[in-house]
């Protein structure tokens, strides 16, 4: 695995998890052969939730992964991780690693970028990083780093859109109506319709509206 310069994020999540004396151990342990979080816990004689919490950490930093999923006697099937890859190679840029904001920081900011680009001219699935850059007065090496976190967090930038699309159809609904069109949502809220599409899919998937032939019936 090669960690680009461009990625001082994932270069922190994997140089604070190498630094760590219980995740080494872990990663030992799937070096060997693949484990579940039972097996590596009960080695490890620590509880479930503390490995699971472990296991999260080194699947954040891409150093392991789920491999498959099997059942172990009786009860629901259990996750097994292995090593993502037997070498990691980290290109470190000194000025953009020993400058770069908190995740929780730079979190913010993806956030912040999607609610201005929503307010504004849309937001697209694919944003660039002079795009980034000039929406949120970031220099680009800065903007690529938030890109990159964009791009993990869809899904909380996800959970924003679906947010303001549920407004807008409790809005609908007060005024009498039972649906709407998806075009209709997506020029209202001005979205690009992957977003408007993805937002109603999970809002479908919560039982709230049903689409069927460019409609979206409100339940």
């Amino acid at each position: 695995m090669r960690v680009p310069r461009h990625r001082p994020l994932r270069a922190k999540r994997i140089i604070a998890a190498l630094s760590s004396d219980r995740k080494l151990s872990i990663l030992e342990e799937l070096a060997q052969s693949p484990r579940s979080p039972t097996e590596l816990s009960k080695k490890a004689k620590t509880s479930l939730a503390a490995m699971s919490t472990q296991l999260k950490e080194l699947e954040e930093a891409g150093l392991i992964r789920v491999l498959e999923r099997k059942r172990i006697e009786k009860g629901r099937p259990s996750k097994f991780y292995s090593l993502a890859d037997d070498e990691v190679t980290i290109e470190i840029a000194l000025k953009l690693y020993s400058r770069v904001p908190k995740e929780k920081e730079i979190a913010d900011m993806v956030m912040e970028y999607a609610e201005k680009k929503l307010e504004s001219n849309g937001l697209s699935p694919s944003p660039s990083v002079s795009d980034i850059a000039e929406t949120l007065g970031k220099d680009e090496r800065l903007a690529m780093v938030i890109l990159n976190s964009f791009r993990e967090k869809r899904g909380d930038v996800l959970s924003l859109i679906s947010s303001k699309v549920e407004e807008r159809i409790n809005e609908i609904k007060e005024g009498g109506a039972n649906e709407a069109s998806i075009t209709d949502l997506t020029e209202e809220l001005n979205l690009d319709r992957y977003w408007a599409v993805m937002a109603l899919a999970e809002l479908e998937k919560a039982g709230t509206v049903e689409m069927s032939g460019g409609k979206v019936r409100f339940l």
